[in-house]
């Protein structure tokens, strides 16, 4: 299929992350109604740019009071403008002559808001963008929220259109997750000819898996929705015909599976899944979690998170079990996920459960149970657990650093382990399988794998 190759058309990619110039008197980059791109690892780095590879969905929301008046999102790029140059004047132009207005966007709010992005159309350089929430769909009505954003593109590439390199050169660059649209939970189910649950990609991958409630649930491949890949703006989502190609281009970005699956309305699906650049990916959706969809109007949630003792010891073969306690200090429901990272190759398990809903006020438990392989005599292993929820549209984690001795006497404690200081954005996957049945293999076909020219991960 035909791709409008437009300068520039890659930037919206990194630039619509979180915040960077300078607004007067505003320095998170956000106008009116707070915006923010849920993808963990598309969040500014410590020089104040997102870095970005390959081709991805990114995922905004609407976040906090006045969230449930957006019916729209859409996104300008173009070259970075000076610190200081971008302004909050809501309805008037994003940033005179430095920006495509409106390049791409999403008009449906029911099933999340999603934008298809392909870093490969521009040469690796720094960019800009602004991203703009209006209160009617098709980006008409009145503007009633927006941000800024700065952005390095990193895919080795120094033409336009990635010219000068091939597709595994491009792809060993890739640094991107594959973030994956999830439905329902990332929205509702809006494909009205499925009956359980769809799973979309924007880049090939080679393994996915799918969890609901911890049990694996058979994928098969599905056909996907088309989505804008043109430079027109405001036609992302309307039929081509009878508008030719370049000048209108829609298309599914990358593979799609389904279940028959339904999952009901409480429960925990979690979808794992690997990039051709073997970046992982692992996301877990609560069904009554509201902080999931495209409008989030929750307040700010706290949470106080201790554990029995960072250290505990068991004998060669015996189960170890850090218990966890999660205290609420709002108003607010708090829905945490609970990844652990540890040696796979001595010890097995995780946590049990693997996600804890906290009521207002109230306070929830689980334990990270761990025991060693059958090979492992005696030693001291380290563990790190990221409790980790979201809180006014962006990740907290909170990290504990843990060890389990193998073979060296009874249980040892050190004392309770509070909540460290060190709250990141943005909670990185699980090395781990969470305590859930290991996953059997679903590769993706070599056809899907040669569409790509990008993929992408790790975390700038």
């Amino acid at each position: 299929m035909r791709r409008a190759v437009v300068p520039v058309c890659i930037l919206a990619v990194a630039s619509l992350v979180a915040s960077a110039e300078a607004l007067s008197g505003d320095d998170d980059g956000q106008c009116g109604v707070k915006l923010v791109l849920k993808n963990p690892d598309l969040q500014e780095a410590s020089d104040g740019f997102i870095h970005a590879s390959g081709w991805f969905f990114i995922q905004f929301q609407a976040v906090g009071p006045d969230a449930d008046r957006v019916k729209s999102f859409a996104f300008s790029f173009g070259k970075a403008a000076p610190d200081g140059y971008a302004n909050c004047n809501l309805g008037g132009q994003a940033v005179t002559g430095a920006y495509i207005l409106n390049y791409r966007g999403d008009y449906t709010p029911d099933d999340g808001f999603f934008v298809p992005i392909n870093t490969t159309l521009v040469r690796d350089d720094e960019y800009g963008a602004a991203v703009h929430a209006y209160d009617q769909p098709n980006a008409q009505g009145r503007e009633i929220g927006r941000f800024y954003a700065k952005a390095r593109v990193e895919n080795g590439c120094a033409v336009m259109g990635c010219r000068d390199k091939t597709t595994a050169e491009i792809l060993r660059q890739d640094k991107v997750m594959p973030w994956p649209r999830v439905l329902p939970g990332d929205g509702k189910q809006t494909n009205g000819e499925v009956k359980g649950l769809t799973i979309e990609f924007a880049e090939s991958i080679k393994e996915v898996h799918a969890y609901i409630n911890g049990n694996e649930t058979p994928l098969a491949p599905w056909a996907g929705v088309p989505m804008d890949d043109d430079a027109i703006p405001g036609n992302d989502n309307q039929a081509c015909s009878p508008v030719p190609a370049p000048a209108c281009v829609k298309r599914v970005w990358g593979p799609a599976f389904q279940s028959e699956v339904m999952p009901a309305q409480n429960e925990i699906i979690r979808v794992v899944a690997v990039d051709l650049n073997n970046n992982r990916v692992e996301k877990i959706i609560h069904l009554l979690d509201p902080t999931q969809g495209g409008i989030v109007s929750g307040d700010d949630v706290k949470i106080d998170v201790s554990v029995d003792a960072t250290t505990k010891a068991v004998g060669t073969g015996q189960q170890g079990e850090f218990k966890f306690t999660f205290v609420s200090l709002s108003a607010t429901e708090a829905h945490v996920n609970l990844p652990a990272e540890f040696d796979q190759n001595s010890l097995e398990g995780g946590f049990f459960p693997n996600h804890v809903v906290v009521p207002p006020g109230g306070r929830a438990h689980a334990s990270l149970f761990l025991t060693p392989k059958s090979h492992i005599q005696d030693g001291d292993f380290a563990i790190k657990a990221t409790p980790t929820w979201r809180s006014q549209g962006q990740d907290v984690s909170k990290a504990f650093e843990l060890t389990l001795v193998v073979g060296k006497g009874g249980p040892v404690g050190t004392g309770a382990g509070n909540a460290t200081a060190n709250e990141t954005a943005g909670a990185k996957a699980a090395s781990g399988e969470g305590g859930v049945p290991a996953p059997g293999g679903v590769a993706v076909g070599a056809a899907l794998m040669a569409a790509v020219v990008g993929a992408r991960r790790r975390r700038a």
